[in-house]
């Protein structure tokens, strides 16, 4: 992250970028970072190469265990059942359960 001409090492966390939200850590783009990640405040956002996935709707799988995303942001508010690999999963808060169909 180069403001004002200097590298900004003070840079972390979520970014804005020309249309695009990217993650920093020490004023340098993360883009090792792929699958689910928390930042400061608490919220699951999925990455892909270090940014923001806002266009993707689906699930997620994180420490083995899967997770519904809508718009790149874990939906925890989310209850109901989801498709996914040829099945139907009960999701509760916006984690997939077992397979119900």
């Amino acid at each position: 992250m180069i403001q004002n001409g200097e590298l900004n090492e003070n840079a972390n966390g979520l970014y804005d970028y020309n249309g695009g939200t990217f993650l920093f850590a020490a004023g340098k783009l993360r883009d090792d970072v792929n699958g689910l990640w928390q930042d400061a405040e608490g919220t699951w956002w999925f990455l892909a190469n270090g940014q923001v996935q806002k266009q993707h709707t689906g699930v997620a799988e994180y420490d083995g265990q899967f997770f519904y995303v809508v718009d790149g942001k874990l939906a925890t508010s989310f209850n109901g059942t989801v498709e996914y690999d040829g099945a139907t999963f009960r999701v509760v808060a916006g984690q997939l359960y077992e397979k119900v169909a």
